[in-house]
């Protein structure tokens, strides 16, 4: 027998900051982000920052698309 990664559940806690950079609130998702295998928890790792600008952007009123 062996074993070997199958999934990651990954429950990001952001935290919101105001203007001068003190923490206001966290927030995380209710259902944890998945990735499937340690290729997988790579790519979500080395994306992540990219994704929560679009949903910041997406907060402030910003289409991260156009």
């Amino acid at each position: 027998m062996s074993l070997r990664p199958y999934k990651f559940l990954i429950v990001p806690v952001i935290q919101e900051i105001d203007e001068d950079g003190n923490v206001i609130n966290e927030v995380q998702t209710q259902q944890p982000d998945t990735a499937f295998g340690v290729r997988g928890l790579i790519a979500y790792a080395e994306n992540f920052e990219q994704v929560l600008a679009e949903r910041e952007a997406v907060m402030n009123g910003n289409d991260a698309n156009s």
